[in-house]
C-alpha cells in the first residue's frame, strides 16, 4: 500500500513540486502505453522530491499552493452550480416549447 501525505504542508509542497518542471519530467519517464499514456500511483511514488533544510523557505510555495487549490475547487463548485442551472433552465425551455406555451 502507497503512503499518504497526511501533513498538509508535505502534501501541497508535494503538489507544487509535482506541477513543476522538475517534477513534471519524473513523471514523463514513468509513463507508458503507445497511444494514450498512462501514470499509476506506483510510478508517483518513486519520484524524488526534494525536501527543504527549513520548511520555512518554502512557506510561500505552500501558501500559493494552498490558495489556488480552494480558488480551483471553489470554481469548480461554481461551474457545476451554473452547469445545473443552465440545465434546469433549458430543459424548462425545451418544455415549454413543446407544449405550446411561449416564454
Amino acid at each position: 500500500m502507497l503512503a499518504q501525505l497526511k501533513n498538509e504542508t508535505i502534501r501541497f509542497y508535494a503538489y507544487a513540486y509535482l506541477q513543476s518542471f522538475a517534477g513534471y519530467n519524473q513523471m514523463l519517464k514513468n509513463e507508458y502505453g503507445s497511444v494514450q499514456q498512462h501514470l499509476e500511483a506506483k510510478h508517483i511514488s518513486t519520484i524524488l522530491l526534494p525536501i527543504p533544510p527549513k520548511w520555512d523557505e518554502v512557506k510561500e510555495i505552500v501558501d500559493a499552493t494552498r490558495a489556488a487549490i480552494i480558488a480551483r475547487e471553489k470554481f469548480e463548485q461554481s461551474f457545476l452550480s451554473l452547469m445545473a442551472e443552465t440545465k434546469t433552465l433549458l430543459t424548462t425551455l425545451i418544455d415549454g416549447n413543446k407544449t405550446g406555451k411561449k416564454t
